[in-house]
């Protein structure tokens, strides 16, 4: 055999066997990346693969303004503020003056700021009347009263009241002057504030002094029988409450 024969035989075989071990090596190169992981492409860290999280972790922080949950992920506790909280330090809008209420959701957070609303408890009396289903029967000398409130929160200062009384079968209107008048005969009616006062100053509905005492005062006896429509009136800046009474005078031979 020449010799060239001979060595281009023996360059053969030693290419054939070399192209056998690269194809081993590559089939062993695709068994080992079939399954490709976070891990591998370097998204977890190889000490989170083995961070065992305890049974016993708690992520409450003791604050209910907060939600605290565990991200699996890391094995840290997270705390989110919660939108609206009323202990936060944070004024959110529904926490502010319920107009229903009127008074401050979360007075830890927002200021008070719901404005002073006046109200009125129905009429009491004493001395020579009676209560009869819608009007009061007065033989004499009596005292009507009636307590106001403020339940607001904001103070109604400088309230003052006035009154008109008008007999029901006439049109003639009796309007009171310095808190006093003669609607007939010898009967007068005067009204005020506790003390005597003819102002009132009412704070808010977290204070004590928030309510007062209203009267009107009825003075004399009777000659005949008269039925009044009287409507009281208290005013004290952007306020204005209105109450509606009727005397029905009767003489004691009644």
């Amino acid at each position: 055999m020449p010799k060239f024969l001979f060595y281009l035989f023996l360059c053969l075989v030693i290419f054939f066997a070399g192209c056998g071990d690269v194809t081993e090596e590559t089939n062993r190169t695709d068994i080992n990346t079939e399954n490709v992981s976070d891990y591998a492409a370097g998204n977890i860290k190889e000490e989170d693969l083995t961070k065992e999280i305890p049974d016993d972790l708690s992520c409450d922080d003791n604050n209910d303004c907060t939600d605290d949950v565990l991200n699996e992920g890391t094995g840290k506790c997270v705390h989110k503020r919660l939108e609206t909280c009323c202990g936060d330090g944070f004024c959110d809008f529904l926490e502010r003056c319920n107009d229903k209420t009127h008074t401050t959701v979360c007075p830890s957070d927002c200021p008070r700021t719901c404005a002073g609303v006046l109200t009125l408890s129905e009429f009491s009396c004493e001395g020579s009347c009676t209560l009869n289903r819608d009007n009061f029967v007065v033989t004499g000398s009596s005292i009507l009263k009636v307590q106001m409130e403020n339940i607001g929160e904001l103070p109604l200062s400088s309230l003052s009241s006035s009154f008109t009384c008008r007999q029901t079968d006439s049109n003639v209107v009796h309007y009171d002057e310095k808190n006093e008048k003669e609607i007939y005969n010898n009967i007068t009616i005067k009204d005020y504030f506790e003390g005597d006062k003819n102002k009132v100053v009412l704070k808010g509905n977290y204070f004590p002094n928030n309510t007062a005492s209203y009267y009107l005062e009825i003075s004399g006896i009777p000659e005949k029988t008269r039925l009044f429509l009287c409507i009281i009136r208290f005013t004290g800046g952007a306020v204005y409450k209105s109450a509606e009474i009727k005397l029905n005078f009767e003489t004691e031979s009644l």
